[in-house]
């Protein structure tokens, strides 16, 4: 099987180092890496939210030389729609479409497109039971894809991403893998 590479961005309040342990407990095919922000992105205490299209657009121009195959991005809480807002922005500069995007702890962007414009990969989210995004706001992650969506619920509030941090991996180790293997058949 091809590798897949995970850039990870930080949410609110933290760094890149939030995902370091992810890379000892991933299998050799997935290469965990985290997104430093730089510039005037790069001070976590700042919410992202000023203009996170300005942020996206800056991160995709740094970004793109590093995308050498199959990638995906992973974003928690303001860090999902930073990944999101990512995604169109290396689109729109001529990048790969990415195997996955993984939305997590966050509800869906108000920015709409039309439906011709969606991102062309399929749309992982992830959601607390008890977290302030409502499951009805994570579903309507499904409107930014073109292809195909999923939804898992964890036990737990905005903090489901450490209380249930083995089940989480397995879950993106679960859908990433039919992502790379979709991949790989398109491209035989």
């Amino acid at each position: 099987m091809a590798n897949l590479e995970l850039f990870c961005l930080p949410y609110s309040g933290t760094t890149a180092t939030a995902y370091s342990r992810w890379r000892r407990a991933m299998p050799a095919w997935l290469s965990i890496a985290p997104v430093e922000l730089s510039g005037p992105d790069a001070c976590p205490c700042e919410p992202l939210v000023s203009d996170m299209r300005a942020h996206a657009r800056r991160l995709a121009s740094e970004m793109q030389a590093a995308i050498n195959g199959p990638y995906a991005l992973f974003g928690h809480g303001l860090g999902a729609l930073l990944a999101y807002e990512l995604a169109v922005a290396l689109r729109e500069a001529g990048a790969p479409c990415p195997a996955a995007l993984v939305a997590s702890g966050a509800g869906a962007p108000s920015r709409s497109y039309a439906p011709g414009a969606r991102l062309g990969c399929p749309l992982h989210v992830l959601g607390g039971v008890d977290d302030k995004a409502t499951q009805e706001e994570l579903l309507a992650w499904q409107l930014h894809t073109s292809v195909s969506f999923s939804l898992d619920m964890l036990a737990g509030g905005d903090c489901f991403l450490h209380e249930h941090e083995p089940k989480v991996l397995r879950i993106l180790r679960r859908h990433l893998e039919v992502d790379l293997r979709r991949l790989a058949l398109a491209a035989a």
